[in-house]
């Protein structure tokens, strides 16, 4: 067994023995949930010094835009999960006669993080791991592997106040922060849940073990031929793209539109003010992709 090995195996150790006590211990909804908000409060109560702190690591995105998206998945996040039953018995989701639901925690579950979203993929993740009684392991992209220390260990405070255990929720250290403590982590898990590239994601899914997997985003948006209220759809398209200076997967990345709105679609997305590459030469050396296809 090398190094990284009996590091991550230390990591799991600890975790299931968090998981362990929690389970036994935290027994109603309600304590579950108690832990759970503290995860949403704390971040909340933070969100301007991390999602400044991350832009200075990450070199990715507007602070003023990082915050809201700080804001919105603490918050919208605890309101969807409150009160949601995710122990004991549960309801039948498909109604079959005879079939009781029980929640039973998975286990030890890897979160990996991209350098994007460092703040709300750990709050999100570790949210929805420990609403169910699992415990989460952090494993942060490398460029983004400080601000999830702090982000982590405020987390870990406040669940500790509370008396559920700190490792609950852990997080990989800087010297680990790397793709070998990220393969051999995978595997030795009960699930990986992974925020990342295609690359990121095909790896979870070959690992063996459960995993759930989001890579890049394909937001696209399709305008039909009657479809006549283009000052509005741009301004959306353009405001949604520009969100975080251009950060989240959930970005549009693909407008189709009539060929004969063509005129009319550039003239809108101008004037929302969106940059048009209307050079040749600009437009092959770009990272944008604009054709012109038959629709059969």
């Amino acid at each position: 067994m090398n190094s990284t090995e009996e590091y991550v195996n230390g990591l799991i150790e600890r975790a299931r023995k968090a998981q362990s006590i929690f389970e036994k211990n935290f027994t109603t909804q309600r304590a579950v949930d108690e832990v759970v908000r503290a995860f949403a409060v704390t971040i909340y109560n933070a969100n301007e010094e991390l999602s400044r702190e991350a832009i200075e690591e990450t070199g990715m995105g507007r602070l003023d835009y990082k915050m809201q998206r700080v804001s919105a998945v603490t918050t919208g996040q605890w309101n969807l999960m409150r009160g949601q039953k995710s122990m004991g018995f549960i309801d039948n989701p498909h109604n079959e006669p005879g079939v009781r639901v029980i929640a039973k925690p998975i286990g030890v579950i890897n979160c990996i993080c991209p350098t994007t979203n460092p703040i709300i993929t750990i709050v999100g993740n570790g949210m929805m791991a420990v609403k169910c009684r699992n415990a989460a392991i952090i494993s942060p992209h490398p460029k983004s592997k400080y601000i999830s220390q702090k982000v982590t260990a405020m987390i870990r405070k406040a669940i500790g106040e509370l008396g559920a255990p700190e490792d609950l929720l852990q997080v990989v250290d800087p010297e680990h922060c790397n793709m070998e403590t990220s393969q051999v982590m995978m595997s030795a898990v009960d699930m990986n849940v992974a925020t990342g590239g295609p690359g990121m994601v095909k790896a979870v899914y070959s690992s063996g073990v459960p995993s759930l997997g989001v890579g890049q985003g394909n937001t696209q948006e399709i305008i039909c031929d009657d479809w006549d209220d283009y000052d509005v759809t741009c301004d959306m398209i353009a405001g949604n793209r520009a969100q975080d200076l251009g950060v989240p997967c959930t970005g549009d990345q693909m407008v189709h539109i009539p060929e004969s709105k063509e005129a009319e679609f550039l003239a809108a997305m101008k004037k929302a003010g969106a940059y048009v590459v209307d050079d040749p030469e600009e437009r092959k050396n770009s990272a944008i992709i604009y054709s012109r296809t038959e629709v059969p």
